[in-house]
């Protein structure tokens, strides 16, 4: 009778034990469930974000064509424009040599007079080109980018104040 119920204490021992790997079995079951659904997560995440960047990535790209196509369009019309200007430029010169010889002026005066004109129109040019060069060195970044001297501390005391 003792090993019978000592028999039965075993069962109803093993019994729990039995419940509890079941349950064991079962969370982890659920973990890897949780695993799996997040790893998937992550990897639709990872997917959509590197679709993205491939989107935004040929998006720029073709607007970087459009804009070096629009570049090359703006430097022949300036090119253009440029053309015109110096015809329009010889034309008042040439009003001008022919205004000079209406007013009794020689041929040879009347162009000298547009010479000096064009020269003092260069130098004038040329002046404003020199001041406007100094803003291609950046002076403000330059200025707030350079290394201040360390200030010499006082050696003999230690301390600045003396």
């Amino acid at each position: 009778m003792a090993e019978t119920a000592k028999t039965a204490s075993t069962q109803c021992d093993s019994a729990p034990a039995k419940h509890a790997d079941n349950n064991t079995t079962a969370s982890t079951l659920e973990n890897t469930a949780t695993d799996s659904s997040l790893t998937a997560a992550v990897a639709s995440l990872w997917l959509g974000f590197r679709q993205r960047l491939f989107l935004q990535l040929q998006l720029l790209t073709l607007e970087t064509q459009r804009a070096a196509q629009s570049l090359v369009h703006m430097l022949i019309l300036a090119l253009f424009a440029a053309l015109l200007l110096i015809s329009c430029w010889l034309g008042v010169l040439g009003i001008g040599v022919l205004l000079l010889k209406s007013l009794g002026l020689s041929t040879l005066v009347a162009l000298s007079c547009m010479l000096l004109c064009n020269a003092i129109a260069l130098l004038f040019c040329l002046k404003l080109i020199r001041l406007q060069s100094c803003y291609l060195c950046f002076p403000a970044t330059m200025a707030l980018l350079k290394p201040t001297p360390t200030e010499k501390a006082s050696t003999d005391t230690g301390h600045p104040d003396e």
